[in-house]
């Protein structure tokens, strides 16, 4: 039996839960569902304020704040018993029409067994 892995978006690094890291959760013991956890991210991303392409000022407190992510984001095992793994965060500035905020990018990392 194999062990559990999950990706997901991860706000728990920043106190002020703006923030956010790619995170992979790894089962400690197969079928135990207890996770150790690794950011896979060597950069985190603020969606509250600062977007180039998919942004609304709700609050004044959060101008540009971003009302995409993206939906591009997964894992995939290998047969070393490591994991690959790609995610969308906004590291990257993007400039249109003479605005530059933050864009969403893709990135990809591979974990080692």
């Amino acid at each position: 039996m194999g062990r559990l892995r999950i990706g997901t978006f991860d706000r728990s690094y920043d106190p002020a839960n703006h923030e956010y890291g790619y995170t992979l959760a790894t089962e400690t013991a197969p079928g135990s569902l207890s996770f150790g956890t690794a950011e896979v991210t060597t950069e985190r991303s603020n969606p509250t304020s600062g977007d180039r392409w998919f942004a609304a000022t709700l609050n004044p407190s959060f101008p540009f704040a971003t009302t995409f992510l993206g939906d591009y984001s997964n894992i995939a095992a290998t047969p070393d018993g490591g994991v690959v793994a790609y995610w969308t965060d906004m590291r990257e500035d993007a400039t249109f029409a003479g605005v530059t905020r933050k864009g969403e990018d893709a990135y990809f990392a591979r974990i080692g067994p």
